[in-house]
């Protein structure tokens, strides 16, 4: 069973938005952020993104991503750009 099957039933408005993003456009699935079932990790932090995304930490305030983290500005499953 994919992580979708179920969250499309529980939080569907998150798979809508993770569908419509980059990610879900590019088919980039959910463990790569959250980790397996038996790790799950709820909540990731920057350096999930930092594992694909390494060439954006140089420009990164890092002061603000240490305290907030990419989510501050990147919401979320939606995960525009600004």
């Amino acid at each position: 069973m994919s992580c979708l099957e179920c969250h499309k039933k529980l939080n569907s408005e998150a798979v809508e938005k993770w569908e419509k993003s980059k990610h879900g456009l590019n088919n980039v699935g959910c463990f790569i952020c959250h980790n397996t079932m038996e790790e799950f990790i709820a909540h990731p932090d920057s350096s999930s993104c930092l594992m694909c995304h390494a060439e954006m930490e140089p420009s990164l305030n890092l002061e603000v991503a240490k305290e907030a983290g990419c989510f501050s500005c990147h919401p979320a499953h939606s995960l525009r750009l600004h």
